[in-house]
């Protein structure tokens, strides 16, 4: 299975590849496009693996406490 990890990583390669020179619009567009999907399925990822931990938990407070901290989010 891909990793958020992955995904950034990737994200940053199609982002890079974008910035090449002598690429037409539609191919720089696609690029820019694929690093944004790819930026959020790593941010859709790594929420999912907190809240598989959180599942785990006991009492089931630990995945609100992890999820009140990813970026953005205010944990409800």
């Amino acid at each position: 299975m891909i990793t958020a990890e992955k995904c950034r990583e990737l994200a940053a390669e199609y982002k890079k590849i974008s910035q090449l020179s002598g690429q037409s619009s539609d191919r720089v567009f696609l690029m820019r496009n694929i690093a944004r999907t790819l930026t959020g399925l790593a941010g859709q990822l790594a929420r999912l693996s907190i809240a598989s931990r959180g599942e785990q938990a006991s009492d089931g407070t630990r995945c609100i406490d992890q999820a009140s901290q990813l970026p953005g989010r205010d944990g409800a």
